[in-house]
């Protein structure tokens, strides 16, 4: 009889799942747009996959990560072999941490779209044709993970080759391209193409308005020709090129032969740098001003651009050791300085675009290699073309003003023209670089302020040296602080989520801890107690092991909700933290205001188990004191 009793009530529990599990599938919508793909032959179509997730579930990304999961997986059976399915364009994922994993997860929650892009090969034969796409996911969330499978039936049209399309997007009617353009805007869906080979089923016939069109090297060399000399007077190169003149205004036309060489060797500079992006452009498929994609070529040039305006502002004087010359008319080692000069003035200008520079790259970058060095090298002496004359006519000089007091205030405005190229060059990168390139600026500021201070030749010789080993170190060390240790531990460790009063209530009600951390963008003492406190390897493990979710409400800007609950709690400053326990004493929070310890979160935590569980200590609920 026993037995009987324990057999039923597995097998209702067995059906109770299924039922359940049953249900949270259901709930998961899954859509395909369009009904019908239509491909013409030798063309690429997207199939496009629409899935909505349950609230409080996820499925995995593609990759999944280095931790447990399973990757959700799109594929077609049934497929002629005259169509190919090219790689699938998965929007961006979420990185998770489930408790208990060693490794992070890559998933997706709310709405997603997924991209499948289809080709009919030049062999496809015109006809309708029907193939079962396959999603295969795992949906997990509350405690369960379920497997999902789900198959449609996709109508695919192959159709002739040179088939009309009214300039619409392949594979969608417009209606549809408005509702998925609808859904990403929303829902800030980010699709990146994976496929940089995919093929475009147009014959486009661009047409161009006042645009230089190069047909043949004779056109590119000439147009390349009068592009660079052009290329001098564009913003990103005018500060550099000033300063040059600058020094031709300093020589004052008394000392022909520096004239010769210095100009010689800035050209030379040039020429330099343009057979460098030239190999890259060859043999690397690099564009015009591509160098500027890389972070470390950025910070480089924006710490040299900020040296410069440092030096005219008298901040300290660029000695010969130091390999440049320029200083509010100090001059030293001009030789070293006019190349350095020209090869920096030819990096500011990739970014530069101008006249008859459009036009004549479009063409060459399609050359072979030869005809790229060719072109390029005359895009270079055209830059280097007035500085190659005042090699040949130095006397042309005599037309610039003389030195004098002027000269100093011209300095100073170049310097500000600096600092002005400097922050323009920092809003070219990346959003998470642009607080540690400030960082690191004001590491060089002190750097080379000590130099000033210190290196020059009024000190005695060991204070000088000294004074080089401080600012090598402290920009060196000022480099790794700022772009190679990681600040932001809780993206190691643990994901967080924004404020929301409605999740934690429902936590407390699924029994799971809440941890809101208040804190701002302008509140420095926030960040320190954060990274020192909060963003602990300690604290992450224990916030694992109980399984709390950490909130952060942020209130750099106007944040009446996260207020409210701050200023209930009897707090109307930051730094602030509140451990909400699940259960009865969720209304009795454990808050840490001010500058809190590592202790004081760890002491929060066990409370806010002990509390929540109804036990006497956090031993009984088998959690670790990690102090």
């Amino acid at each position: 009889m026993r037995v009987r009793r324990i057999i039923l009530i597995l097998f209702l529990q067995l059906v109770i799942n299924t039922v359940s599990n049953a249900q949270i599938n259901a709930q998961l919508g899954v859509s395909v747009e369009p009904k019908k793909v239509e491909i013409p032959v030798g063309g690429v179509s997207n199939c496009i996959v629409k899935i909505v997730i349950p609230k409080g579930y996820h499925i995995y990304g593609n990759p999944v990560g280095p931790g447990t999961g399973k990757a959700t997986t799109l594929s077609f059976r049934n497929l002629p072999d005259y169509i190919e399915v090219g790689a699938i364009q998965y929007p961006s994922a979420k990185k998770h941490y489930e408790p208990g994993d060693k490794g992070y997860v890559w998933v997706h929650e709310g709405e997603i779209l997924l991209v499948v892009p289809l080709k009919a090969k030049s062999n496809a034969k015109v006809k309708n044709i029907e193939a079962d796409l396959v999603l295969d996911a795992l949906l997990c969330g509350k405690g369960v993970c379920i497997p999902i499978e789900k198959k449609f039936r996709q109508q695919i049209a192959i159709l002739p080759h040179q088939s009309p399309f009214g300039g619409r997007a392949i594979g969608t009617s417009d209606n549809n391209l408005e509702k998925q353009s609808g859904n990403v805007r929303e829902n800030k869906t980010d699709i990146h193409l994976q496929n940089n080979n995919t093929i475009i089923p147009y014959e486009f016939v661009p047409r161009y308005i006042e645009a230089t069109m190069v047909g043949n090297i004779i056109q590119a060399i000439l147009f390349g020709f009068l592009a660079g000399i052009i290329l001098n007077v564009m913003p990103c190169v005018l500060p550099v090129v000033s300063l040059k003149v600058m020094n031709f205004i300093s020589l004052g036309g008394g000392d022909k032969k520096k004239i010769v060489i210095t100009s010689v060797l800035f050209s030379l500079g040039i020429i330099f740098v343009f057979l460098i992006v030239a190999s890259l452009a060859a043999f690397f498929g690099y564009g015009w001003g591509e160098l500027f994609k890389h972070k470390e070529f950025l910070v480089v040039m924006i710490a040299i651009v900020f040296v410069l305006a440092l030096s005219l502002f008298d901040v300290f004087i660029i000695t010969p050791s130091l390999s440049l010359s320029v200083s509010s008319g100090a001059m030293n080692n001009i030789y070293i300085d006019s190349f350095v000069k020209g090869i920096f003035a030819t990096f500011l200008a990739t970014p530069c675009s101008g006249p008859f520079l459009g036009g004549t790259l479009a063409w060459t970058m399609m050359q072979p290699p030869y005809i790229v060095f060719t072109v390029f090298s005359f895009i270079g002496i055209g830059m280097a073309f007035p500085y190659f004359i005042l090699a040949v006519r130095p006397s042309l000089l005599r037309f610039l003003p003389k030195p004098g007091e002027w000269t100093v205030t011209f300095a100073k405005i170049m310097g500000f023209l600096l600092l002005g190229t400097a922050v323009y060059l920092i809003g070219v990168m990346e959003k998470k670089d642009v607080m540690p390139m400030l960082w690191f600026l004001l590491f060089i500021f002190a750097a080379f302020w000590q130099y000033g201070k210190y290196g020059s030749a009024i000190n005695p010789l060991p204070v000088r040296v000294v004074s080089r080993v401080v600012l090598l170190l402290m920009v060196g060390v000022g480099y790794i602080l700022t772009f190679h240790v990681k600040w932001d531990e809780n993206e190691r460790f643990i994901a967080s989520q924004p404020y929301s009063f409605l999740k934690i209530v429902q936590n407390s009600t699924e029994g799971k801890i809440s941890v809101v951390q208040f804190t701002a963008e302008w509140c420095p003492n926030c960040k320190v107690v954060e990274r020192t406190s909060l963003y602990t390897r300690k604290v992450f493990k224990m916030m694992r092991e109980i399984n709390a979710e950490l909130f952060i409400a942020d209130i750099t800007r106007k944040n009446a909700e996260a207020e409210m609950l701050m200023k209930r709690l009897g707090s109307h400053s930051i730094p602030f933290l509140a451990v909400f326990p699940p259960g009865d004493s969720f209304i009795r929070p454990i808050c840490l205001r001010d500058m809190y310890s590592e202790r004081s979160v760890l002491a929060a935590l066990r409370d806010a188990v002990s509390s929540g569980h109804g036990v006497s200590s956090i031993e009984e609920k088998g959690i670790r004191s990690n102090e």
